[in-house]
């Protein structure tokens, strides 16, 4: 008010006297809705950006379990000797010769997936010991929710030298799938138990 007046006597305007009554009454009924509008947009941009995290989270986490047991499996493969099917869902890999498996007591990796006990997710299994349960390699992360569709390995086109291995996952978090295709050429061994 009194910047008005010190202006008024700068410019020579005359004095008036201004009826302000009702004024702060209309700023709060245009400004409160526009703070409102503002408020919800702000919400919504907010909860669209952290659903659209959460499924990146998960496909990313669902892509590296993928990938990390599909190296896994493929460095063990390479380096066995012998690799059978048994029950139709185990792969066996002996990484030396029966003759001295009993001297140095080395047991056969046995990969194969089945549902957990937490949960209804199918996990991939590494074990030592076909008879011992194991922690699984795929599914431990709530943020994905990993479950494994297929674990498949089979010789490719009749040669027993090379198994072709497939594992196919999906998010239950984003509902996509991850498929992991290769060849790997066994060193020595082959594909046993069709």
């Amino acid at each position: 008010m009194i910047i008005m007046k010190n202006l008024r006597k700068i410019f020579c305007l005359k004095t008036a006297k201004v009826d302000e009554r009702g004024f702060v009454l209309l700023e709060l009924i245009i400004g409160l809705p526009l703070m409102l509008v503002l408020l919800l947009a702000m919400s919504s941009i907010f909860i669209n950006t952290l659903q659209r995290c959460k499924i990146l989270v998960a496909d990313f986490i669902l892509q590296q379990e993928m990938q990390s047991a599909m190296v896994r499996i493929v460095n063990d493969v390479k380096m066995a000797n012998k690799a059978e099917r048994k029950n139709s869902n185990r792969l066996v890999l002996s990484h030396i010769g029966e003759e001295y498996a009993s001297i140095k007591n080395i047991k056969p990796i046995v990969y194969f997936f089945e549902k957990t006990q937490q949960s209804d997710l199918r996990s991939i299994y590494r074990q030592r010991d076909i008879y011992a349960k194991s922690a699984p390699i795929t599914g431990a992360n709530d943020f994905s929710k990993t479950n494994v569709l297929r674990f498949e390995y089979y010789p490719q086109n009749g040669n027993s030298k090379i198994l072709l291995l497939r594992l196919e996952a999906e998010s239950k978090v984003s509902g996509h799938k991850f498929i992991l295709t290769t060849k790997v050429h066994l060193q020595g061994a082959s594909l046993n138990g069709q």
